[in-house]
């Protein structure tokens, strides 16, 4: 996995910029490594801990299908995502 984490402010200034296109950003496809494994995902949630912290929920469904929630640090935007190619949804 390459790239910087995909964070709360890049994704509000994608929303904005859809917006502004008069389209609507859904279903962000992105990468998350949690415990050495890759995993396919979307955002489903985004909160912010009292602490500070960014953190995403996300619905997986590579290599296996879950939910959890992750820092941004452990998340990165999806750009060649197999994925989104075929149309995979949130679950």
């Amino acid at each position: 996995m390459t790239g910087r984490p995909y964070t709360h402010a890049e994704h509000a200034a994608r929303c904005r910029a859809a917006a502004q296109a008069g389209h609507t950003l859904q279903s962000q496809h992105v990468q998350i490594m949690r415990r050495g494994v890759l995993y396919c995902a979307q955002i489903c949630n985004a909160w912010t801990t009292p602490d500070g912290q960014d953190l995403w929920t996300v619905e997986t469904s590579f290599p296996e299908a879950a939910r959890f929630t992750v820092p941004c640090r452990q998340v990165r935007l999806c750009e060649r995502c197999s994925c989104a190619a075929e149309g995979v949804t949130c679950l």
